[in-house]
């Protein structure tokens, strides 16, 4: 008896713990219709878009880009959003890529921080 009543004891807490670093989940629109594009290239044009009645909240994120898109799962096929269009149910790490960039002339008094990268 004393097995078994450990046993349900632990599976209890088992059940209870708190699950491990969970994928956050889009839970409404900022804007509407939200565009839908097929990459997070810069010059990419959207596939469709859609109002926030056509999405089944939450909507689970597959991933990130570093340019601040969201890769999301619609109606069978995968598309990337602008993050700053929907909300979502946790903090989103979008870390930004930055390549350090000088266009022009180069003067030798020059900028402070100029070519830099970010992060």
């Amino acid at each position: 008896m004393r097995k078994s009543m450990a046993w349900m004891i632990a599976a209890s807490l088992c059940l209870a713990a708190p699950a491990a670093a969970q994928q956050p989940n889009i839970t409404g629109l900022a804007y509407e219709p939200l565009d839908l594009y097929p990459s997070t290239a810069e010059d990419a044009e959207p596939v469709g878009a859609v109002d926030a009645g056509e999405l089944s909240f939450p909507v689970p994120v597959k991933a990130a880009s570093g340019n601040g898109m969201l890769q999301i799962n619609v109606d069978g096929r995968d598309v990337w959003v602008i993050a700053d269009d929907v909300e979502t149910d946790s903090d989103v790490s979008l870390r930004a890529g930055c390549e350090p960039e000088m266009k022009g002339a180069t003067v030798s008094f020059g900028a402070r921080g100029l070519g830099e990268g970010c992060e």
